[in-house]
């Protein structure tokens, strides 16, 4: 009887009841609570699938409340005792009631195919109709229904774990539900055992159904001591190497719940071995009281960091743990030599230390931390007045740095200049909008540019980008103007810059570029020299009324800019020219008619890209802002004729002046050279 009145169920509602209001409801009462294995059933027949592979599949052992067999439909009902996954049942029940079901996850399904209809269980996740597939293919020729009691067969778009479904096929076959590939084939890389230097992505394959996975990677195969332990939405995972485990086992697993996740198989990665390396401050550099260590590992963990004030690192000044990569300490003591290094902590021990490396701590931060510094300059008569042009002012400290006063907005000032013989008098350069004057100390400023051109017009910027002052004849002055290369001129005043004429335009027969650098002979006034952004000098002993090109063009190759000219003190005259696409810095002793490179440093590296060379007035010492293979530094010429780097590392657009023998250094802010 009991067949007999499903049979009739069939007979009426399969064919019957599929009007569209019937098939548009979304709530039968048999579902599955995400978090569980535990199924619904309302009173009344229900058709239910196994969610979980049991231990037990006998129908009284799993659904002890039922008053009726478990019914499968092959070709005609069977009465069954005992339940399969994938297979779809009948069940009835006197009451609505909460079944808890105990067992494992399963997510791959296949399931024998009779011709004609046939009733069908889920898998232990909701999988779309759409993903299913059958072998042969396309042989499911209806959709798929599911029962809600009171209301009939429901078309379903998902097949939902607990549920049955009635599906027609057209001859027999197999359908296939595959929520996600089989455990062995789950990972993708890396690939099982492998030796790595870094840390790697983890990658496995996406799921059908599922849209969350659970990642772990441990120090032990059993997963006992993870090291994660975390829900990733995608199908990738940026590990991080911790130093001191050299291997680590990981695995992927999907499912409804944590006691229901399907794991993959496990694989395992190894740290080939931990390393400290890109250390900076580097060895025998100069650094300022507060220098910034930094380091980089393929490894995170815990590090030792130690500084030293002797070589044997016996006279500890720091001696600290930490767990970033870098790190700045308090101001230093005092300009004095330094030595440090940095290990990764183990336990109770420090392993992996970095070799010993020194510095100098040879600059102090003196001011104007809110910007960089595009130009410099001091009073020639008191060491305690500086000018600085940054963020778009020019500002003034008559106190040494300690205060500073914004004296006036200015853009893209590029040089700042002061009277020799009155520094009440300065100058500066504005890069397409012309030449300002003080004559107050820079208490006022006014146009000082009457036939100079200037503009920031569609065709670029023009104007002056240079200064030198004649230091016999202050009121002489030579600029010199880039821009457009139609536009560029040498320029001079002979009234303090009241009035300016035009010494050589672009279009003579030698000016062919900007004038990039421009400079003096402090001894013999009348020889100037000038540099352009093709790699020109040109040279007048005539004060500017005749000029001869003496090289360099042809030896960097042509098309790099001289980017400084500096003639020293020396009673060679030794003429320095510094240029900007990687050719180093030339030297000339004989007024210009022979060069040679000089840009060997004391490190055996050689100076690529020049910014600018300075000498005191005092000495004859030399400085020079260039790179290296290494990047970019503060470097002063040795007795030996090479390049020692005195600090400053990767600052390659800064400014400098010489202030009664003392070296500025202008960056984001001004630095005091202290040594």
């Amino acid at each position: 009887m009991k067949i007999q009145a499903v049979r009739l169920i069939i007979s009426v509602f399969l064919p019957v009841v599929l009007s569209s209001e019937v098939l548009g409801q979304q709530h039968p009462s048999l579902e599955i609570i995400p978090d569980s294995s535990t199924v619904v059933v309302a009173s009344g027949w229900n058709m239910i699938s196994l969610p979980v592979i049991v231990s037990d599949n006998r129908v009284s052992a799993l659904f002890p409340m039922a008053i009726s067999r478990a019914f499968a439909y092959e070709y005609s009902y069977q009465q069954k005792a005992a339940m399969d996954e994938g297979t779809g049942y009948w069940l009835k029940f006197a009451a609505p009631e909460t079944i808890n079901i105990s067992g494992t996850a399963f997510l791959n399904g296949s399931i024998s195919l009779n011709s004609g209809w046939n009733m069908i269980g889920g898998i232990s996740a909701p999988i779309a109709v759409n993903a299913l597939a059958t072998s042969p293919g396309g042989i499911i020729t209806s959709k798929y229904f599911t029962y809600q009691n009171g209301t009939g067969y429901i078309l379903s778009d998902t097949l939902k774990p607990g549920f049955a479904y009635w599906a027609k096929a057209s001859r027999s076959g197999t359908l296939m539900e595959t929520c996600w590939v089989p455990p062995s084939q789950a990972l993708v890389s890396p690939a099982d055992g492998l030796g790595l230097m870094s840390a790697p992505v983890l990658r496995w394959r996406r799921s059908a159904c599922l849209t969350q996975y659970r990642l772990q990677i441990a120090d032990d195969s059993l997963f006992q001591t993870l090291v994660t332990d975390t829900v990733v939405t995608d199908s990738f995972y940026h590990s991080t190497l911790r130093c001191g485990t050299p291997e680590y086992f990981w695995r992927v697993g999907v499912g409804m719940s944590p006691a229901m996740t399907v794991w993959s198989t496990t694989r395992k990665y190894q740290m080939q071995n931990q390393s400290l390396t890109q250390l900076t401050p580097p060895d025998k550099s100069g650094e300022s009281l507060t220098p910034q260590f930094r380091w980089t590992t393929n490894c995170a963990g815990t590090y030792r960091l130690q500084l030293s004030l002797d070589s044997l690192l016996t006279t500890m000044v720091l001696d600290t743990l930490l767990t970033d990569t870098i790190y700045q300490p308090n101001p230093l003591d005092s300009a004095k030599d330094y030595w440090w290094r940095v290990g990764i902590e183990q336990g109770t021990q420090t392993t992996q230390w970095s070799p010993i490396r020194s510095f100098s701590a040879t600059w102090r931060f003196i001011g104007l931390g809110q910007g960089s510094v595009s130009a410099m300059a001091a009073d020639p008569l008191d060491s305690t007045i500086m000018y600085v042009a940054t963020s778009g002012s020019i500002f003034k400290t008559t106190d040494a740095g300690i205060t500073w006063q914004n004296l006036v907005q200015a853009t893209s000032v590029l040089e700042i200049d002061v009277n020799p013989d009155n520094s009440q008098i300065i100058y500066a350069a504005m890069f397409g909008y012309g030449i300002i004057k003080s004559t107050d100390g820079g208490n006022s400023w006014s146009h000082a540019d009457s036939g100079i051109s200037f503009s920031t017009g569609p065709d670029g910027f023009v104007g002056p980008t240079n200064l030198a002052i004649d230091p016999m004849y202050p009121d002489t002055i030579y600029a010199g103007s880039e821009g457009n290369s139609v536009n560029a001129t040498i320029y001079k005043s002979v009234n303090g810059g009241h009035t300016w004429f035009s010494l050589y335009r672009n279009g003579d027969s030698l000016l062919t570029n900007g004038v990039s650098a421009i400079s003096v002979d402090p001894e013999s006034t009348n020889i100037v020299y000038a540099g352009t952004d093709y790699g020109d000098i040109l040279k007048t002993t005539d004060g500017g009324n005749s000029w001869q090109w003496i090289g360099l063009a042809g030896t960097t190759g042509g098309n790099d800019e001289i980017t400084d000219i500096l003639v020293g003190k020396d009673t060679s005259r030794t003429i320095y020219a510094g240029t900007w696409y990687g050719h180093g810095l030339y030297v000339s002793s004989d007024g210009g008619n022979t060069w040679m490179l000089r840009d060997s440093t004391v490190s055996l590296q050689h100076l690529s890209s020049v910014r600018w060379i300075v000498g005191s007035p005092f000495s004859h010492n030399i400085y020079t802002s260039a790179s290296t293979t290494t990047g970019w530094g503060i470097y002063q010429l040795g007795n030996d004729n090479a390049w020692k780097k005195i600090g400053f590392n990767n600052a390659g657009w800064l400014d400098c002046m010489v202030n009664h023998n003392t070296l500025f250094i202008g960056w984001y802010g001004v630095y005091k050279y202290l040594r």
